[in-house]
């Protein structure tokens, strides 16, 4: 059952999935710059350590968890509602500069292997 908030919302209302078209369209050079800053691997990794911890990045990563978790407690699904808002390629960017690749970035599918008894 969803919990109303502190003014009657609820977790899942679209105001989190909103401020996040905001902020991209406002800084989303900073997401470029993270996506840049991992392209690099080793060689960025304390670029994009400072980089991750710059407060309006931080606060965003922060905030972003705890929505997805909010929002799964209400019984909704996350990436349903950020769809709503924000097309795929967009969320699936943004959430590789933050977080890193997923185990849906894989460049190639493994071949599958079969195992006999």
């Amino acid at each position: 059952m969803a919990r109303p908030g502190p003014r009657g919302a609820r977790a899942t209302d679209a105001e989190f999935p909103e401020t996040l078209a905001a902020w991209i369209a406002r800084d989303g050079d900073l997401v470029e710059a993270l996506v840049a800053l991992r392209r690099l691997g080793a060689e960025g990794a304390d670029a994009l350590q400072a980089a991750l911890s710059v407060r309006p990045v931080a606060t965003l990563r922060a905030s972003w968890q705890l929505w997805e978790a909010l929002a799964e407690g209400d019984g909704e699904d996350p990436e349903r509602l950020l769809l709503k808002t924000l097309p795929l390629e967009v969320v699936e960017r943004a959430r590789r500069a933050l977080w890193g690749p997923s185990w849906r970035d894989a460049e190639e599918p493994r071949p599958c292997r079969s195992i006999r008894s």
